[in-house]
């Protein structure tokens, strides 16, 4: 599957529009539209390696959402929770260390 399928296959499923794909890998919408379009006439390489990332970092993204982390209240857990919250209510800054 080359590139341009993948990118349309991100595009299509998440909703992105040329824009904000073109937005998130840095290029301008009318690049994004002649690349898409096979009228590119710049740094192919290079747009394919930003695209590349940009669905990466989408797929990325989609399995990180799968994971269910559940927070374990532990006994130090706990007392650090109550140290950041007498900085947040005391407007302090605080450092939670360990070993």
């Amino acid at each position: 599957m080359n590139v341009i399928t993948q990118l349309k296959d991100v595009m299509d499923t998440h909703g992105y529009s040329q824009g904000q794909v073109a937005r998130a890998i840095g290029r301008s919408s009318a690049t994004m539209n002649q690349y898409l379009q096979g009228k590119y006439n710049g740094d192919i390489a290079d747009m394919e390696e930003r695209i590349s990332n940009f669905i990466r970092r989408v797929r990325e993204k989609q399995n990180a959402l799968r994971i269910d982390e559940r927070f374990v209240s532990t006994p130090t857990a706990r007392k650090g929770l109550e140290v950041l919250a007498y900085a947040h209510q005391e407007c302090e800054i605080c450092v939670l260390y360990g070993a």
